[in-house]
């Protein structure tokens, strides 16, 4: 288990990452982040979590022991603080007023056409490559989305190139070049 100081690096780093590419890379859908150290019990919503966004309360929660977990392998497309920061994204883009929140808004809009696209839907099936849980609903889609674009940028682009497309714009940063920005076409 990472000290509390490892911790908060990782978490910040994480939330770096992911706005990397971003002149407005403040997260202001996030107030507070809680960090438990394994499972545990939201009394918001009476289920057992390692993970959890809640927009509301603008609060992200971590098990502490799943969240270093995601860093420990980098390419199996399970990482906590990816995908939870990643819900925190989608929610931050649609409280501002910006270019880059409405090109991440209207990466969105097209991530939901295309998960609703009933040709998609058979390519999504017909491979293992996005996980199960990924395909919940749209929320969870699009997180788990940004867990692959960051962990195996080269398969995605393989497999998924549109949406790989789709995500590089939002983020407007590219993992496999991460010198070169992805130009928005906003």
């Amino acid at each position: 288990m990472p000290q509390q100081g490892q911790m908060v690096l990782l978490i910040c780093a994480t939330a770096t990452m992911l706005t990397m590419g971003v002149k407005d890379y403040m997260i202001s859908s996030i107030d507070r982040i809680i960090i438990y150290p394994t499972h545990y019990f939201s009394l918001i919503n009476r289920k057992s979590h390692i993970g959890e966004y809640n927009p509301r309360l603008k609060t992200l929660g971590l098990s502490a022991e799943h969240f270093r977990a995601g860093f420990e392998s980098l390419n199996d497309n399970l990482n906590l603080g990816l995908h939870e920061f990643a819900h925190a994204l989608s929610f931050n883009a649609l409280t501002k007023q910006n270019r880059e929140a409405q090109t991440f808004t209207n990466g969105l809009k097209k991530i939901q056409e295309l998960y609703l696209d009933a040709q998609f839907l058979t390519q999504l099936n017909s491979t293992a490559y996005f996980s199960e849980y990924g395909m919940e609903n749209i929320h969870e889609f699009c997180a788990v989305a940004v867990e692959n674009y960051v962990e195996t940028p080269l398969t995605f682009q393989k497999e998924f190139p549109g949406l790989y497309r789709i995500i590089g714009q939002m983020l407007n940063f590219d993992f496999q070049q991460p010198f070169s920005k992805i130009k928005n076409s906003a």
